[in-house]
């Protein structure tokens, strides 16, 4: 079976086609075939190499969030993802997003609701998304963890740029010296990669997400450091906060 797979997505910097490259993870000897749908139903690759280009792509952006429907097709097993195409790169210090530049007003969010605590609902999530884009807001930062992955499916769907934070804060050992009393020990850079690894495998097919960000209130040293270049490691295609 399918155990984990990663669409990766290299935009030509003239924006006319897409390099799309599959990593895969199987369980036992399979040959997946894979299937691209355009936004407006059509198939525009069909066959079983793990690389294919695809020209005159529609891109993806929180104005016009066009999204492609990959069918992976394992034996008897169909996976659907909806995948999004852009390029995204720093000239200078500025930020663009499929050749133009990019200003993000954004929010800070947290799952949580005042009568469901820690859960929110999937229609309570759609009205926060809902809120925020006649707010004119264009940018969400999952404060201070991964925030439930059916929101993301929301912001690829609506559109919305998200900054996905891992599961880390260090504010809690202020009392014993200062932020970065563990973030500068070696022996817990095991467990803050491990943080951010598992947010990024889990979401890095989202095209909503343009920042990883390594966490929150912990300061820096070596174990934010290393965390950071496993990070690019893992996903290039994203910028590191």
């Amino acid at each position: 079976h399918i155990k984990d797979f990663y669409v990766r997505s290299d935009v030509a910097e003239s924006l006319d086609s897409v390099k799309v490259e599959l990593e895969n993870t199987y369980c036992g000897e399979i040959s997946p075939e894979y299937t691209l749908i355009s936004p407006t139903g059509e198939t525009v690759y069909c066959g079983g190499d793990n690389s294919f280009t695809v020209e005159n792509p529609v891109l993806w952006n929180a104005e016009e969030p066009k999204l492609y429907t990959l069918v992976i097709k394992a034996g008897e097993e169909i996976i659907a993802q909806k995948i999004g195409f852009k390029r995204l790169e720093i000239k200078g210090s500025v930020v663009y997003l499929n050749g133009k530049s990019v200003k993000l007003w954004g929010i800070n969010r947290h799952d949580s609701h005042p009568e469901g605590g820690y859960t929110a609902t999937v229609e309570e999530m759609l009205r926060d998304l809902y809120l925020l884009k006649q707010a004119n807001c264009n940018c969400i930062r999952t404060s201070h963890y991964p925030n439930d992955p059916r929101f993301l499916d929301m912001c690829d769907e609506y559109g919305l740029y998200v900054v996905d934070e891992a599961d880390l804060e260090c504010h809690g050992v202020v009392i014993f010296e200062s932020y970065d009393f563990i973030a500068t020990d070696p022996t817990w850079e095991i467990q803050f990669i491990d943080r951010g690894v598992r947010m990024v495998e889990r979401d890095r097919n989202h095209p909503c997400i343009i920042m990883w960000s390594l966490g929150n209130e912990s300061y820096a040293g070596s174990c934010i450091e290393n965390m950071s270049k496993v990070f690019h490691e893992v996903d290039d295609t994203r910028l590191v906060h």
